[in-house]
């Protein structure tokens, strides 16, 4: 009866142990859906690999959510409804807005030049395929599985278990030191990152939170990373490489974060401020939410 009460609680396993046994179903659902690929040895272009590790993902939060904890795909937070739909617009309007800040301030302060426009360097149809490929994929593939894994599963499997605050703490610190594993952390950035990325995941976090829905934080995720790399380049874009501002970085560091890496603004003052800018939004976003229900069900 011990052991039962250990592992189970409520006709299904603990939160805990379904955490633990979450990433090994996702790695082992990759694994199945890329072994055509390894067998024949196929030639993928990244961006099909990518497309391949959503499909993984999805498959393997639909596996656990069915059979280990035993609910339905329905209440997940996928639907694609009306308020789903002004939750999209939302977080693409807020995510735009806070680098459009950040943008004008750099601008304002001198501490980016911009030099041009990609379409006068680069060949149209190659700009064309290069934004297809960073924009509609990859930049939509890693906000989808980020917040699917993060805050669609672990966030409220924890949140049975640990409570909410907890929940919110450990999948944000998780968030921010996921990154480390990019290798343009390094130098003081590999100290400031842990720091700054777990502001990011709280920020995410509170987005989801507004309605427990997923849209909101996908959209906002997605435009964040697309203004910053691919619209105002805020870490810095050569003409080669440029998708849409040919830009230079030359302001401090510690205001703009790591000019050419991964890490812009979210590793430096601005993108701090920006986000608890955000975080201020959303958190009066859910307080009016939670007042709507509220008045709602009395």
């Amino acid at each position: 009866m011990r052991d039962k009460s250990f592992f189970v609680r409520d006709g299904r396993l603990r939160s805990g142990w379904r955490v633990l046994l979450y990433i090994p179903v996702l790695g082992l659902t990759y694994l199945v859906i890329t072994l055509p690929v390894m067998i024949f040895r196929f030639e993928l272009h990244y961006g099909y690999q990518q497309l391949l590790q959503l499909v993984a993902v999805l498959v393997g939060t639909w596996v656990c959510r069915r059979f280990v904890d035993k609910r339905d795909w329905a209440g997940f937070g996928l639907r694609l409804d009306r308020q789903g739909v002004r939750d999209i617009g939302l977080g693409l309007l807020l995510g735009a807005a806070l680098l459009t800040g950040i943008f004008l301030v750099e601008l304002a302060m001198g501490w980016i030049t911009v030099s041009g426009f990609a379409w006068q360097t680069r060949p149209l149809g190659d700009l064309v395929r290069s934004l297809f490929w960073r924009i509609v994929v990859q930049m939509m593939v890693v906000a989808v599985t980020e917040e699917v894994v993060m805050r669609g599963y672990l966030l409220p499997t924890l949140e049975e278990g640990l409570g909410l605050p907890w929940a919110v703490a450990i999948t944000s610190s998780v968030f921010g030191l996921i990154h480390l594993i990019n290798p343009t952390a390094h130098g003081w950035a590999s100290y400031v990152i842990p720091f700054t990325l777990t502001m990011a995941g709280v920020f995410l976090a509170l987005a989801y939170l507004v309605r427990r829905t997923l849209w909101l934080p996908i959209a906002l995720h997605f435009a964040w990373n697309t203004f910053e790399y691919e619209i105002f380049a805020l870490t810095g874009a050569a003409p080669e490489s440029a998708r849409f501002l040919i830009t230079e970085i030359t302001g401090p560091a510690l205001w703009v974060g790591l000019p050419n890496s991964a890490f812009g603004p979210e590793v430096g003052l601005l993108g701090v401020l920006a986000m608890a800018v955000g975080i201020w939004v959303l958190w009066h976003m859910r307080r009016r939410a939670q007042h709507e229900n509220a008045c709602a069900g009395s």
